[in-house]
């Protein structure tokens, strides 16, 4: 996800020449990524649980990542709507779209990065790794997302400024 927040950002080098139109489609083609890894993610977490005939979604982590699921799924539809919203323009003003995509998308991922942190907690990963590198992993996804969500923030807030001017 952080891959395709990034891809507007000025501080993005890997994107400087490519026109923003382009951007739009990498944008999306790493969100989409993101998006299907976590729905084949989930998927194989409910049949494994179903084949021990353990509850679904009773932890903290499988609570947060699927209500990130659902946040992103609710932000990717509107990203069709903002790519497709001069079109829309009779319908409902651009910014409406791209602000209520960028309010679920960020919704999303900060769910989602805290889905990640619990997950990283777990057995599963935290049986195969020192206390020091499971900090280190935990602090390095919490910079990193909180510089992406940082990038993030500056979008929505200059979208709910362009919609009150």
């Amino acid at each position: 996800m952080s891959g395709g927040i990034w891809c507007f950002s000025d501080d993005n080098v890997w994107l400087h020449g490519i026109k923003r139109f382009t951007r739009y489609y990498i944008h999306g083609g790493f969100l989409l990524g993101a998006f299907i890894l976590m729905t084949v993610g989930i998927s194989l977490e409910i049949w494994s649980r179903s084949q021990v005939g353990k509850l679904h979604f009773s932890t903290n982590h499988s609570i947060t990542g699927l209500a990130s699921w659902v946040l992103a799924f609710i932000s990717c539809l509107l990203g069709v709507t903002s790519f497709y919203s001069q079109r829309l323009r009779s319908v409902v003003k651009p910014v409406y779209l791209k602000l209520l995509h960028s309010f679920f998308a960020l919704a999303s991922f900060s769910i989602g990065i805290a889905s990640l942190c619990l997950g990283l907690q777990k057995k599963s990963y935290a049986n195969h790794v020192t206390k020091n590198q499971l900090s280190a992993s935990t602090w390095m996804v919490v910079i990193i997302a909180t510089l992406t969500a940082l990038f993030a923030l500056r979008s929505v807030v200059g979208h709910v400024r362009a919609v009150y001017h």
